[in-house]
């Protein structure tokens, strides 16, 4: 799959770690499509606790 400042390998343990929390390859990668920076070339910061 590719994201903005590289690519994430999607293996049947990701599939399954996904599966695990309820999600899919497609919610995936929707959730990164919405939270993808506006601005090519800087990097965005997300911080999760």
């Amino acid at each position: 799959m590719k994201l903005q400042f590289g690519e994430l390998n999607i293996t049947p343990t990701v599939e399954n770690l996904l599966d695990e929390l309820g999600y899919t390859v497609a919610d995936l990668e929707v959730a990164i499509a919405d939270h993808k920076s506006p601005c090519d070339g800087e990097p965005s910061v997300y911080v999760g606790t």
